[in-house]
């Protein structure tokens, strides 16, 4: 975004901000306490599963779903245990009972004690401090006019409280760019969780610019098989005009995940043989 602005303007004003919400907490961390770099995801895996098998590897509760609970713990304003006891955990896709969120509580004590212990932090750990830096009057956030958050479905509830610490109280705008098909919108919680009244405030973009009018079929077509559940309202219909021509995409069905394997390494191998750059070529898979 910030490349494309300075090819279209001519340059890159002072006076905005072009960052990661994560790169904005370690830009405007106060001097003290100093800034400690948070854990790599394989350290704090360690952690995890150390935690996990002293309180919860007799448990239904998995490492991932641990972890995964920690995560979002983390991503809420921070919470008693009472608290956490009576939350509405809205499309965690697992749930728990008053029991196992009693253990996961303990655990996640546990877990930040033993980050504490080692002189650490995890990324989850970046926001809540800020926030208690802010609640306790140790630092002191500048002011914006105006703040636009792209890719907003995936910004955690405190993410967004943080955000909305910086608008100028007198005539602050926020501007949230969001897929509702995907983050938390897409598996059911609403901007009203997040302190956000966006009713009657919101635009739908049912144009894309970046496609050809075969693949968005195909993609809508798709999407829709894939979650017969959804209902049609949940569903934004793209408009197809005037958009470019191109070729139909291709299903190939294969027999075994080997045999997935093989042929996409083969097809890779080809194309790459013919002269095409590997950096024109994407694969996604289900299994990140």
């Amino acid at each position: 975004m910030e490349g494309r602005f300075a090819r279209l303007e001519g340059c890159t004003p002072e006076n905005i901000e072009w960052r990661t919400f994560n790169g904005w907490c370690y830009h405007h961390w106060p001097k003290q306490p100093r800034w400690i770099e948070p854990l790599k995801l394989g350290a704090r895996r360690k952690v995890i599963e150390e935690v996990w098998r002293g309180h919860l590897q007799n448990s239904t509760v998995s490492r991932h779903m641990f972890q995964s609970e920690v995560d979002w713990m983390k991503d809420q304003t921070p919470l008693s245990r009472e608290e956490y006891l009576s939350a509405a955990r809205c499309g965690r896709g697992f749930g728990l009972n008053s029991e196992q969120r009693q253990r996961v509580f303990d655990a996640s004590q546990t877990y930040q004690a033993s980050l504490a212990k080692r002189g650490a932090l995890d990324w989850g750990d970046v926001p809540r401090l800020l926030w208690q830096f802010s609640e306790n009057g140790q630092v002191e956030f500048p002011r914006y006019d105006i703040i636009l958050v792209d890719e907003a479905q995936f910004f955690a509830p405190l993410w967004m409280r943080l955000i909305q610490k910086l608008l100028d109280p007198r005539n602050g705008h926020l501007f949230l760019v969001a897929d509702p098909t995907q983050g938390f919108l897409g598996r059911g919680a609403s901007w009203k969780s997040l302190g956000l009244e966006a009713r009657g405030h919101t635009h739908n973009l049912r144009r894309s610019y970046r496609t050809t009018r075969e693949i968005m079929q195909f993609a809508t077509l798709l999407y829709r098989l894939r979650l017969a559940e959804e209902k049609d309202d949940d569903i934004l219909v793209p408009d197809l005009l005037n958009m470019p021509n191109g070729a139909f995409p291709q299903i190939i069905t294969l027999t075994s995940p080997q045999d997935e394997i093989t042929r996409v390494a083969n097809e890779v191998a080809s194309l790459v043989k013919q002269g095409f750059p590997k950096k024109h070529l994407l694969l996604l898979h289900s299994n990140g």
